[in-house]
């Protein structure tokens, strides 16, 4: 062996550092405090930061589906009733949560790690409760604000004011949209 070569990596004591060699990181034998990055390490780290990327947006998108809601064995009756009724074609978290900023979103991740958290700990209460805002019906694409003004014939034929009952306050609390149509997909 000349001067300048290394010694062969051999024996249980070098696992590590043929482990590292794999990886892309070479430790001289002389210089175990030495570190020299290979291409290959940057290749790897690049790949596993691109997977890991892929992997949490795949989980972010998927939490927001109803087959993750349904996920839970609690939810299967509101999911059931859900899946026949008119909002079927409605995400979960397109009710559940109100329209925003991306502050919003983290706070739905947030809201669904912690449902997540609750299931698998058994800490869940048996009938879920959820607060619907006003925002999320009245959102383009969904309830028209329009039917919030005035006298209005619904397409049933029934005449039918909101104003009183959202302008006015009832047993000490302002109505809101699920105060009488909460229910509706259960």
């Amino acid at each position: 062996m000349t001067q300048g070569e290394e010694k062969p990596l051999y024996g249980r004591a070098a696992w590590w550092r043929r482990w590292l060699y794999a990886a892309g990181i070479h430790v001289p034998a002389e210089k175990i405090w030495s570190v020299h990055l290979r291409p290959r390490f940057f290749a790897l780290l690049g790949s596993a930061f691109l997977a890991a990327v892929v992997v949490l947006a795949g989980l972010a998108k998927y939490s927001e589906s109803p087959r993750f809601c349904r996920s839970c064995h609690i939810m299967e009756p509101y999911y059931n009733a859900w899946a026949t009724s008119k909002h079927k074609f409605v995400a979960c978290v397109e009710c559940h949560y109100p329209p925003g900023s991306p502050r919003t979103l983290l706070w739905k991740k947030f809201q669904a790690l912690s449902q997540v958290a609750k299931y698998v700990t058994r800490t869940y209460s048996s009938k879920p409760f959820a607060e619907i805002e006003d925002s999320s019906c009245l959102r383009p694409g969904c309830h028209s604000t329009r039917l919030l003004q005035g006298k209005v014939i619904s397409e049933k034929g029934i005449h039918f004011d909101h104003t009183p009952h959202l302008l006015g306050v009832r047993r000490g609390r302002r109505l809101r949209c699920v105060s009488c149509h909460s229910q509706i997909v259960v």
